[in-house]
């Protein structure tokens, strides 16, 4: 797959991502609790997922391979919980792009911190001026965004 396509995709995937968190506020709204909203989202994705896999035909993992998985790298699941719970309590009181733009500026701050020290074995790419200025810019934004 050539970078264009990735990069194409990888925008229409980011796209996506207000209109979860404008779903699950109003799951959370029709519900009445965030947690319920988060709980049948995680549960809607679990589904679509297990679907995959049958017509996909994708074997589970053997035991053998879970034991492999380092401990810490389970906690992408229980991020991914509370991210729900966090974006469905929060876009219903600050707004779709407010919420959004604040959940992106800390993604910012926290993915090159972890490019910096190359956590998670990652490649390491030092913090420098053009990635400092680049999330001073964001943080601009998010103000900008935000203020009335």
């Amino acid at each position: 797959m050539n970078n264009q396509l990735l990069i194409i995709i990888t925008l229409i995937t980011g796209a996506l991502i207000p209109i979860q968190a404008a779903a699950n506020a109003a799951c959370s709204k029709a519900t009445g609790n965030p947690i319920l909203a988060a709980f049948i989202t995680l549960s809607t994705g679990l589904i679509a997922i297990i679907l995959y896999m049958v017509i996909s035909k994708t074997p589970l993992p053997e035991i053998a391979t879970l034991k492999s998985v380092h401990p810490i790298n389970f906690t992408a699941g229980l991020i991914v919980a509370i991210y729900l719970i966090i974006i469905t309590f929060i876009t219903p009181r600050l707004g779709v792009g407010s919420s959004i733009g604040l959940i992106i500026t800390g993604q910012i701050i926290g993915a090159i911190t972890i490019d910096h020290y190359g956590f998670f074995n990652t490649m390491i790419r030092t913090v420098d001026f053009k990635r400092v200025l680049g999330t001073l810019f964001m943080i601009i934004g998010i103000y900008l965004v935000m203020k009335k």
